[in-house]
């Protein structure tokens, strides 16, 4: 990564420090909005689109249903389940109407 810092900084002429800088601020934004997840899709203007695929919610409903089972915490962890699966259906809904196909 450090070689990237360096590559964009000289090409921009300036320091690279300001270029990692810039890069880790741009994507803590980024990692926070995908794991608040309170939207389906996360636009940035000047990277584009992120959202979070629908195995990767599948994947996650499925280690809630296992941990309810194994735990103490089952309100805690069915409410963490109830939100996840309103996103997954958000999620499913979006990339059907913009017809993004899921990898198996």
């Amino acid at each position: 990564m450090e070689k990237i810092y360096i590559e964009v900084a000289k090409e921009l002429d300036i320091s690279e420090h300001v270029v990692e800088t810039v890069l880790k601020h741009k994507f803590s934004w980024l990692r926070k909005e995908l794991t608040e997840m309170n939207y389906t899709a996360i636009l940035d203007n000047n990277f584009g689109t992120f959202y979070v695929p629908q195995s990767k919610i599948k994947k996650y409903l499925t280690y809630l249903d296992s941990a309810i089972s194994k735990t103490e915490e089952k309100e805690k962890l069915q409410t963490e389940k109830d939100k996840y699966s309103t996103i997954l259906e958000a999620v499913i809904k979006y990339n059907d109407g913009k017809k993004i196909k899921e990898k198996e």
